[in-house]
């Protein structure tokens, strides 16, 4: 019978040792989820904040352009001598 609860015993106790590492892997994955979260909300911020900078340099673009044009239709009237 001795045999047996020395067994038994030793079965539990490598069972609860088991549930331990398990248990800090799902904790270890949570965290580490938690941060790939965490990037991917920043990822999202910047991505955001780099469309309206692109977005700017676009309107940016366009008024050098129009000032460019205004610039040679103004120019085309004068005479040179």
């Amino acid at each position: 019978m001795n045999d047996y609860q020395t067994t038994i015993a030793s079965a539990v106790e490598e069972q609860h040792a088991t549930a331990g590492m398990m248990t800090q892997s799902i904790m270890t994955a949570g965290v580490q989820a938690a941060s790939i979260a965490a990037t991917m909300t920043r990822i999202a911020q910047t991505r955001v904040k780099a469309k309206a900078q692109v977005e700017q340099a676009g309107a940016v673009a366009r008024e050098l352009r129009d000032a460019g044009t205004d610039l040679g239709a103004a120019l085309s009237g004068l005479a040179v001598r």
